[in-house]
């Protein structure tokens, strides 16, 4: 790639050359910086030029090189920033086709994961993920699942990796994202076909939720519905894969991921859809998801880590079940536990202080179930919201609120860092 870049002068020569650049780039990379720069360099004298077939090829080249060279991510921030700039234009102005956005997308993310040096916040406009987000997920019921599933899935990762590093505040857009989100999630609760093909980008966006856990979000049973489909589907082919390897992670399966996230919606569901949930966990006749097996089968498992166990844990204590084990026969169960209901309840209006007061990880609003198209709009009006201009970003908070708000989201980070939410190792290159 080196050589043959050598040899373009002008914008007009590398578009001639595009197709020879998207192919070398699925073999080989850029060795010298150099070479990548003066690629950026006439991809900026492109920017008049509509965004078509050849413009796409230069586009998937410089996706797969800063796949494979991690170093140059940063040194391209630092050295050519309006090359950032041009990527963003074409995200957020252009009726691109699905087809051209993925590796737009993807080299946002490579970028907003090569550096965590405040400085380069600046250069990312933080509102483009949450409006795509939002108009992407209209296109879905009549798009094809092979073309919008990986561009929802790349967003999710840019949007992630952007607040994860430089901790842009994901609250500032929760009441557009949740709205989405939850028209996502009923989409395909209601078209289970859909799941599977969508099953990367949902987690990957629901994945989200783990940044701000303290919103006052209040997780709909569709939403739930589809973890708990994922965890069905991942645990059953972990267990598959068990019995014919030595060894098989459940990270390869991303059950740890799914569960984290389950968690949190488990304890952000009210009291009718986490009974609804408990019924699935339990197996009970006419549940939406029969889970008990894939439960019992990671409670009992000797190769589950301790953050695993602690999750499923918790879902369980949540849910009011336990897992038991009988130490005679070695048989497993999951049983309810009796509790004592109390006689009032406390209304909405008298849990807002506590809301506001307890961990992050236990709030919830206790809310009406309701899985109807309303429900979308619902759930939006019950966000606190800290804006509504969808481009607004952290500056009208304190300097207080900025640290105490970087504490809490770097308390989080060892444990999402063996999530894999953002990593960029594995990751197959763009092959069209």
């Amino acid at each position: 790639m080196d050589s043959l870049l050598e040899h373009i002068e002008t914008p007009e020569q590398l578009i001639e050359v595009a197709p020879r650049l998207r192919e070398l780039s699925r073999r080989g990379t850029i060795a010298d910086f150099g070479s990548l720069k003066r690629l950026c360099s006439l991809f900026h004298e492109l920017g008049s030029r509509p965004y078509g077939v050849h413009v796409h090829a230069v586009m998937v080249a410089i996706a797969n090189v800063l796949l494979k060279q991690p170093a140059f991510r940063m040194r391209l921030l630092e050295d050519h920033a309006p090359f950032v700039q041009d990527i963003q234009a074409r995200v957020a102005n252009e009726p691109l086709t699905l087809e051209y956005q993925t590796p737009l997308w993807r080299v946002l993310f490579l970028l907003a994961h090569g550096s965590t040096q405040p400085g380069f916040k600046e250069q990312f406009r933080r509102g483009i993920a949450p409006r795509r987000f939002l108009e992407l997920v209209e296109e879905l019921p009549l798009a094809d699942p092979a073309m919008l599933a990986p561009v929802l899935e790349e967003l999710g990762k840019y949007w992630y990796a952007l607040c994860y590093n430089y901790g842009s505040l994901v609250v500032v857009n929760a009441p557009r994202f949740w709205q989405a989100l939850e028209k996502l999630s009923v989409t395909l609760s209601e078209k289970p076909t859909l799941l599977l093909p969508y099953k990367r980008a949902l987690l990957q966006l629901c994945s989200l939720l783990l940044l701000f856990p303290e919103s006052e979000l209040a997780s709909s049973f569709s939403m739930v519905k589809n973890l708990m489909l994922m965890v069905r589907m991942q645990v059953s082919s972990w267990l598959q894969e068990v019995e014919t390897e030595l060894y098989s992670s459940p990270h390869d399966f991303k059950i740890p991921q799914i569960l984290h996230v389950l968690e949190l919606y488990v304890l952000k569901a009210p009291s009718s859809v986490r009974c609804r949930i408990a019924c699935c966990i339990c197996s009970d006749p006419g549940c939406a998801v029969e889970l008990k097996t894939e439960t019992l089968a990671l409670m009992g498992s000797s190769i589950v880590s301790s953050h695993m166990r602690e999750a499923l844990a918790s879902i369980l204590r949540t849910l009011e079940l336990r897992y038991v084990q009988d130490s005679n026969t070695g048989s497993a169960d999951i049983i309810r536990i009796q509790t004592v209901v109390p006689t009032t309840q406390a209304s909405p209006s008298t849990l807002r202080p506590y809301l506001q007061t307890r961990k992050s990880c236990d709030t919830f609003v206790p809310v009406e179930d309701n899985e109807s198209s309303a429900s979308t709009q619902s759930s939006a009006t019950r966000i606190n919201p800290i804006s509504t201009n969808i481009d607004d970003d952290d500056e009208d908070w304190t300097e207080d609120e900025k640290a105490a708000e970087t504490d809490r989201i770097f308390t989080v980070l060892k444990r999402l860092n063996e999530l894999g939410v953002v990593k960029t190792e594995g990751l197959p290159p763009i092959s069209n």
